[in-house]
């Protein structure tokens, strides 16, 4: 199935969070309904991790692979927001939500149930709606199948792992790890609690740059807003989350800021993106 102009990034985003939390979702109900990836129906197991060694960290890794809604809350060093992420499997739908906030005031905020994303106006509060249908699939776009995601997750893990023990994250007690990868830079510290072995609390950092992530997995509920009003023809919703101004606000003095006009605006394609810079060898 191929994806609408503008989605990539999103989905990137989406895949990125699900591969953090435990490798993939193993969803019992049968089906996934990201672009490019059909159903999963099965469920994990320690036979699913083998590859890790240690069994800690293997029931961390099986707990958070069954999990069917999570939410993160990311803080990172020099960009001065807060961003909260949810997900969640309801049925056949795949849902998540992303809000960012600056000095506590909300700057923009996504919400994507199944084939309709939903993104805030905040020049008159109310939500940009948008449905987009499944194009035909070429054989060169065919789908990611189960077997594929699994082969992939089950590779040899580039990561390397070093328990520090245990200590308390808020109320709970929980184990504490520290990842690092063969051929990549930063260091990935992670905790994770020792009744339930999911995720809790992970910071990784490189060089001056650190990013705090807290996850939580009560109270998470998705569902379409209102009042909405439909993406004009011809332009895609991401532009208007992308393109916003930081300096909407819901209410408040600058509140008065111009509409945003999406004809102003679009996201690069392929023919419009700079060429790549040549790759210069350093190694002797």
């Amino acid at each position: 199935m191929s994806k609408p102009r503008g989605i990539a990034p999103i989905i990137i985003v989406v895949v990125l969070a699900v591969l953090a939390v435990g490798g993939f979702f193993l969803y019992r109900s049968g089906s996934l309904p990201i672009p490019g990836i059909s159903g999963i129906a099965m469920r994990a197991t320690e036979k699913d991790f083998a590859n890790i060694t240690d069994p800690t960290l293997r029931k961390h890794f099986v707990a958070q692979a069954n999990i069917n809604s999570f939410r993160t809350v990311s803080e990172s060093s020099g960009k001065g927001t807060k961003d909260t992420t949810e997900f969640q499997l309801k049925g056949d739908n795949f849902l998540y939500r992303m809000k960012s906030e600056e000095g506590g005031k909300e700057i923009s905020h996504l919400i994507s149930i199944g084939e309709t994303t939903y993104v805030m106006d905040y020049s008159d509060n109310t939500w940009w709606k948008q449905t987009t249908k499944p194009e035909e699939t070429t054989e060169e776009e065919a789908p990611l199948t189960p077997d594929d995601l699994k082969e992939e997750f089950m590779k040899e893990d580039p990561a390397l792992y070093k328990s520090l023990g245990t200590e308390a994250c808020g109320s709970l007690n929980c184990h504490k790890y520290e990842q690092t990868f063969k051929d990549t830079p930063g260091v990935r510290t992670f905790w994770f609690d020792d009744k339930k072995y999911l995720l809790r609390k992970e910071i990784s950092g490189y060089g001056e740059f650190s990013n705090t992530i807290e996850y939580s997995y009560d109270g998470i509920s998705i569902s379409a807003p209102s009042p909405t009003k439909d993406v004009p023809e011809g332009r895609n919703i991401y532009e208007y989350l992308f393109a916003a101004p930081a300096s909407y606000s819901p209410s408040g003095p600058d509140s008065a800021v111009p509409a945003f006009n999406p004809a102003d605006y679009s996201i690069p394609t392929e023919d419009t993106m700079p060429p790549e810079e040549p790759q210069v060898d350093y190694s002797y």
